[in-house]
């Protein structure tokens, strides 16, 4: 059944015949691009803006309501460096929008105090926002202060960073983040 107002055979709408052989369950978000990315927002794209979002929600691949299945990351960013350097250890895709579930930083070989920050950075300008900052030894699991209640997104091609200073030989990020968009 076409979809309502769909052109019967759509000039540009090839998204069937590209994806026909691949089963729903293993289609990724890289054959969702390949389809978005030559797209323009004109009536032309109209039929295949819609299959695409169909498509994209049937694969678990968009989601118009919250978090995308099956897309946690849990990870450990490893940094060696003892100065007090800016160290980005996720980067967000250009059109995706991660949420930050919880974060851990820990050091090996520190001695005395560290500081702690912590925020969003822009990579190509180094623009930051810092969303908390501590002073601790060891290891700091860091809590959002009530102006910054709500752990943070990070999308467009924004990364978070980790900065210490103190003495310490390496440093290593835990954290949980979740695609939303």
């Amino acid at each position: 059944m076409p979809l309502p107002d769909a052109k019967p055979t759509p000039d540009k709408a090839n998204i069937y015949d590209q994806f026909s052989n691949i089963q729903v369950r293993d289609f990724t978000r890289t054959n969702l691009d390949v389809v978005r990315t030559p797209l323009f927002l004109n009536s032309d794209s109209e039929d295949v803006m819609r299959r695409s979002l169909l498509i994209g929600q049937v694969t678990n691949q968009i989601s118009s309501s919250g978090p995308i299945n099956k897309s946690q990351i849990v990870a450990v960013s490893d940094a060696s460096t003892s100065a007090a350097t800016k160290v980005i250890f996720f980067t967000s895709g250009e059109l995706e929008t991660w949420h930050l579930n919880g974060l851990h930083l820990s050091l090996t070989g520190q001695s005395g105090t560290q500081t702690y920050r912590f925020g969003i950075i822009d990579p190509n300008s180094l623009d930051d926002f810092v969303y908390t900052a501590s002073a601790a030894v060891g290891a700091a699991t860091l809590v959002f202060d009530n102006e910054n209640a709500t752990m943070p997104h990070v999308s467009n091609g924004l990364a978070l960073f980790a900065e210490i200073t103190g003495t310490f030989t390496n440093f290593k990020a835990h954290y949980s983040l979740i695609l939303v968009r």
